[in-house]
């Protein structure tokens, strides 16, 4: 819970923790305490996969194609039990591990840890 000392006026709060960002503006009067909640309307996906090995390549992207027919990405991460806070929304987990490769589509819900277990083929 940060804490700024700040002048009068308004200010831009922006919230980012990994792959999820959000902003709210907060008015600051002079000689008073500003309190805001930010609502990121997020989740938390935590992942890992069975029938693995060697260096891991994870990549989220959002489950609906755009305007040009591919997936915009969202996230990605090398590790090899990868934890992202994430919109609330559906998005496509795949991963690349030594020769093998696994994806599925998940639903992140604002407020709530899902934890993917992906079988690799």
């Amino acid at each position: 819970q940060p804490q700024f000392f700040l002048h009068a006026g308004e200010y831009l709060v922006v919230l980012k923790r990994s792959a999820s960002t959000t902003e709210a503006l907060i008015a600051v009067e002079a000689g008073q305490r500003a309190e805001i909640i930010v609502d990121m309307a997020a989740g938390i996906l935590k992942a890992r996969a069975e029938g693995a090995g060697g260096s891991m390549s994870w990549e989220v992207l959002n489950a609906e194609p755009g305007i040009d027919g591919k997936r915009a990405r969202v996230s990605y991460s090398y590790d090899a039990q990868p934890e992202w806070t994430l919109p609330a929304g559906r998005y496509v987990v795949s991963l690349k591990s030594a020769g093998a490769t696994g994806s599925t589509e998940v639903e992140i819900g604002a407020g709530k840890r899902h934890e993917l277990v992906l079988q690799m083929q």
